[in-house]
């Protein structure tokens, strides 16, 4: 029996036994850091009726990597919290509402190939968030200049994209930053087909402040000050390589590794464009 007749016969399990499970659906936004997944969540977060979390499994992914006492990890809220305690949290909540939460796919990968009763459960609806590398390397060099491959984000996602193509019935819909901010009602609308969900214009404002778990508040300024969400500022200066130039970035040995980071990570950022969403082919 192949995979993908497997995952039918599972589907059609769920679907009569549908009633053994929480009523609610679990929304994942697979993203990357600097990927605008953070304004993202302020638009779900105008959804009333939505329980919101800030990236729940990052730190169980900071103490299987670090330890309890590390710098990272000593001043966690739970210095003990696993991947499970957060999924039976998800599925706690999804017994009285939707619950939502963006999470970065490195910090995810591993866990999501070792559980795929976790993803393809039916209450967990899982789409992707994705930005140019030249954008979201250089916003992530200005916060933390030790950028490297293993944290920017675009491999891990492109291999989570092919694992649920090849495993879901339902190819996962891709969100790219450009296109949302270019035309963000038309691209929470396809999501909102995707994930049976409604969008108008009142998604698109907020008061400004900090969410309550947002602990990490330098990363988060800019859209923490804001009321609404903000528009496509336009492409980055790049060469005749279409490399991008990173001006901004006056150590020349550290310029050339951004531009190499770049090289690696475009060839997965192109990847998962054309699967993504456009307005206008």
């Amino acid at each position: 029996m192949t995979s993908k007749l497997k995952q039918f016969f599972f589907a059609c399990f769920l679907l009569i036994f549908g009633n053994l499970y929480a009523e609610y659906p679990i929304y994942i936004l697979l993203t990357h850091p600097r990927a605008t997944g953070t304004a993202f969540e302020k638009v779900i977060r105008t959804h009333d009726n939505i329980t919101v979390l800030h990236a729940p499994y990052l730190d169980p992914y900071l103490i299987k990597k670090y330890g309890p006492h590390h710098t990272f990890t000593h001043s966690l809220p739970d210095a003990s919290v696993t991947f499970e305690d957060i999924t039976n949290k998800l599925f706690q909540i999804a017994k009285d509402s939707p619950v939502f939460f963006k999470e970065s796919g490195y910090v995810l990968i591993e866990y999501l190939k070792d559980h795929p009763d976790f993803y393809n459960h039916p209450q967990v609806k899982i789409a992707f968030l994705i930005r140019d590398p030249a954008k979201s390397i250089l916003s992530f060099y200005k916060k933390m200049a030790t950028v490297n491959e293993s944290i920017i984000g675009h491999r891990q996602l492109w291999e989570l994209f092919l694992l649920l193509k090849d495993q879901q019935l339902e190819l996962p819909t891709i969100i790219d930053s450009d296109e949302f901010l270019k035309n963000p009602l038309a691209s929470l609308n396809h999501l909102g087909d995707y994930w049976k969900l409604s969008f108008n214009e009142n998604n698109l404002c907020w008061e400004n402040g900090y969410a309550e778990d947002w602990r990490l508040k330098d990363w988060y300024v800019e859209v923490a000050s804001s009321t609404q969400l903000g528009s496509y500022r336009g492409d980055v200066q790049r060469n005749w390589d279409g490399i991008p130039e990173y001006a901004e970035v006056t150590d020349e040995k550290e310029r050339l590794r951004l531009q190499d980071l770049y090289k690696i990570q475009n060839v997965y950022y192109q990847n998962l464009l054309k699967h993504s969403f456009k307005l206008t082919e």
